[in-house]
């Protein structure tokens, strides 16, 4: 049975909604993929706070197109059936979690995606996959900017250190 209009209207309204709430959508191509690896993938996304979705590739570009209207993106030239992977706590761990899933499961190919409204291609995916976790990311940042103070201070203990014993030196004689 066909879908309304109306109903059509909520679903755009419904992934409108996801689209604007989403920091990453990840476009995945699946096909042939069994109902227990799919179930599976879901949970797992769903355990990183994000949601997998399979919706209509028209019904999507509408609700694209209506959340990013400066955007061009067209869904409807992607072959194939397509899952939208949402994430809407943390960008790289849903992009790992799909690039690790596509490893394990050679039924789901990763296209393309959006961080924000911007495009990601598919090589941009797989960058912010390959990229250290937030945590990690954040100890090197500060030990980067500690970096220069522990040197300084470094330098400033052995000048000391050399002062001290070149004024003993003096004292003895």
């Amino acid at each position: 049975m066909p879908i309304t209009k109306k109903g059509k209207e909520a679903i755009v309204a419904k992934l409108k909604d996801k689209i604007k709430r989403a920091k990453i959508i990840i476009f995945a191509n699946f096909s042939a993929i069994k109902v227990v690896e799919l179930t599976k993938l879901r949970k797992l996304v769903q355990g990183i706070g994000g949601e997998l979705v399979v919706a209509k590739k028209t019904l999507f570009g509408r609700a694209l197109r209506e959340a990013y209207p400066r955007e061009s993106i067209d869904v409807d030239s992607i072959a194939g059936e397509v899952i939208f992977a949402f994430g809407y706590d943390d960008e790289l761990l849903l992009s790992k979690t799909l690039v690790q899933s596509t490893k394990v499961s050679k039924s789901i190919k990763i296209l393309n995606g959006l961080l924000g409204p911007r495009v990601l291609l598919y090589d941009e995916v797989i960058g912010l996959a390959n990229l250290p976790e937030r945590p990690q990311l954040l100890s090197q940042l500060m030990a980067t900017l500690q970096a220069p103070l522990r040197n300084l201070s470094i330098l400033l203990k052995v000048e000391l250190i050399q002062v001290i014993t070149i004024l003993t030196q003096i004292n003895k004689k």
